[in-house]
């Protein structure tokens, strides 16, 4: 867009809005409210929940930190895709003591982000819906296995976090502090459309730096099934998982202490690395992707830290020992 159309554009909108203001000051002031309950949504800015580290197949590690952010819309009901959208990929050279790296943030919907997160096994279906996200969308070979990191942001969070998906966020910020003082006197941007122009900076070169990254180039979408997002995103990992063969039962040890004791079959590993096990007082949760998913409510609640897990390469199972509270 050339000068002289932002010129008539600026024009356009100070005309609409001169008349709107002397014809109708209440109608005004209702559109202004309602254009700054929208930006405050669209201008909050992402918060970082989740960090995890994952390697390409060249070796190359690639630090992925997930973000919730309000810009990115919640489901309207079930037929309608999660999205995820990706940001700017940046490449970090080597330091003293920290390897060369490479950290990309991907945000999701805040309300979203918090009710999967409420479980393992939704967790580690999430992530590998990232990791092929990023596999398709930032074309790096990134390998399956992932390791979560002890903090939830990897390298220092911007002063403005939308700069890790926007390029020119400041510029929004500018148009949403006009939007503020309209609502407030709008004799001062509606004096002419050159005042418009300039409060909006809208001249040339401001409007190509505003320009965000095309959300067509970096946001995907997985569908849903009948009731929760979750249980698609099992379908878009591979098959569903099998139930594998497992026995609950509760014994007596040598001193008198009685535990529950699960036994389960997992014929298809060869070591716990590939099991995402979680014990709490009232359940088990086991996943294996795209192999096995086991979800067991315990009969009565255990201490969980005092359980003990053990697998045997010769059987190929997985025993669990809980102390029953």
């Amino acid at each position: 867009m050339n000068g002289n159309e932002l010129q008539n554009q600026a024009k356009y909108i100070w005309d609409r809005l001169d008349d709107l203001a002397a014809n109708d000051p209440q109608g005004y002031k209702k559109f202004i409210d309602q254009q700054m309950e929208e930006r405050e949504t669209f201008m909050a800015p992402p918060e970082a929940r989740l960090c995890f580290l994952v390697k390409t197949k060249e070796n190359d590690l690639v630090y992925v930190n997930v973000c919730a952010w309000k810009r990115i819309p919640y489901p309207q009901d079930d037929s309608e895709p999660l999205k995820l959208m990706c940001g700017f990929v940046q490449k970090h050279q080597s330091k003293k003591g920290e390897p060369r790296h490479i950290t990309i943030p991907v945000a999701a919907n805040g309300q979203v982000l918090d009710e999967i997160l409420k479980s393992n096994v939704d967790k580690h279906e999430l992530i590998n819906l990232i990791i092929d996200l990023i596999t398709k969308q930032c074309k790096l070979n990134l390998c399956k296995k992932y390791d979560l990191c002890k903090y939830i942001y990897k390298g220092d969070l911007p002063a403005n976090p939308r700069s890790l998906f926007i390029k020119n966020p400041n510029a929004e910020f500018q148009q949403a502090e006009l939007m503020k003082m309209a609502s407030q006197n709008p004799s001062d941007i509606l004096s002419s459309p050159e005042t418009l122009l300039k409060n909006l900076n809208l001249d040339e070169d401001a409007a190509q730096e505003q320009t965000p990254m095309p959300e067509v180039d970096f946001m995907k979408s997985f569908a849903k099934t009948n009731e929760k997002p979750k249980t698609k995103l099992i379908e878009e990992i591979g098959k569903e998982p099998a139930t594998p063969e497992h026995s609950l039962k509760e014994i007596e040890t040598s001193n008198g202490e009685k535990q529950l004791l699960l036994t389960i079959n997992l014929p298809q590993i060869n070591t716990t690395a590939d099991c995402d096990l979680l014990i709490s007082r009232k359940k088990i949760e086991l996943m294996v992707p795209e192999k096995y998913k086991l979800n067991i409510p315990l009969p009565k609640p255990v201490n969980d830290g005092e359980a003990k897990a053990k697998f045997s390469k010769k059987t190929k199972q997985l025993t669990i020992c809980m102390p029953i509270l």
